[in-house]
């Protein structure tokens, strides 16, 4: 299957997310119909992470299903984002720490419980660095139990 970034043919994806996502999605399909123009929202978490004792950082990735020119199925890419607690008090949130927008264009990094952020246009060395290095980390993860898909919607 083909995974394109959605709004944004011309950012090439590394192979690391192509290969996983349609694998994911792969999966889905073996026990559900996803019709076209249809979201599939990934929910990946560690069961354990919390404000308290730290951990991994969950993550969600949403796809858009599509066909090409030759009718074949493939998936367009909205987005990948990462959430971390912030705060420090009694009442910590849970706020988007690192965010991959492919339907809107930009990345956005948030770093020191959202004193520093970073945003850059989706294509950009920068972005594109970024979203690899992200990408292998949270395939790797993944491959070590430290996150496990916690739900899928359509």
């Amino acid at each position: 299957m083909k995974i394109f970034a959605h709004s944004h043919p011309q950012v090439k994806l590394p192979v690391v997310a192509t290969e996983f996502i349609s694998d994911a999605i792969t999966k889905i399909k073996e026990t559900q119909s996803i019709n076209t123009g249809e979201y599939v929202v990934f929910n990946y978490r560690d069961k354990n992470y919390s404000a308290d004792n730290g951990g991994f950082h969950p993550v969600e990735i949403a796809v858009q299903m599509s066909k090409d020119e030759n009718d074949e199925c493939t998936a367009l890419l909205a987005y990948v984002t990462s959430f971390c607690f912030d705060g420090s008090n009694h009442y910590p949130e849970l706020i988007k720490c690192c965010d991959y927008d492919f339907e809107n264009g930009y990345s956005t990094h948030t770093l020191l419980g959202g004193v520093f952020t970073q945003t850059d246009k989706v294509g950009t060395k920068e972005a594109n660095e970024n979203f690899e290095i992200f990408f292998k980390n949270f395939v790797e993860y993944v491959g070590i139990g430290a996150l496990m898909l916690d739900g899928v919607s359509c």
